[in-house]
């Protein structure tokens, strides 16, 4: 939820550094419905059911509880890994990493 928070909260941040940000759970679209309506959230929410995605981008995903990852992608080429998010350096994270593939200086 923290992180969910986080996302929402710096959308601003976000569009103005022409970043979209998706959310991935395991929940079927009915519980992700409710969970986006509770929080307020705005962002688009992957609907993994089948762990597919997570099996992909090799999320654990122990009892259908993925771990808490975030990459970063541009011309669907990653740019960036986070595999051990802290939702309150979480967004500052992701700026920095943006920032530095603008600036030529790119490490997924």
């Amino acid at each position: 939820m923290k992180q969910c928070n986080a996302l929402e909260s710096s959308a601003q941040k976000l569009s103005a550094a022409r970043v979209r940000a998706l959310g991935v759970s395991m929940d079927p679209i009915p519980a992700q419905l409710a969970f986006a309506k509770k929080y307020g959230l705005t962002f688009p929410l992957l609907c993994d059911v089948d762990g597919s995605l997570c099996d992909a981008f090799e999320v654990p995903h122990p009892n259908n509880r993925p771990a808490r990852y975030s990459y970063l992608f541009h011309n669907q080429k990653l740019i960036w890994v986070d595999h051990q998010v802290n939702p309150s350096k979480h967004i500052e994270h992701a700026l920095q990493a943006v920032a530095r593939h603008r600036a030529g200086q790119s490490h997924p």
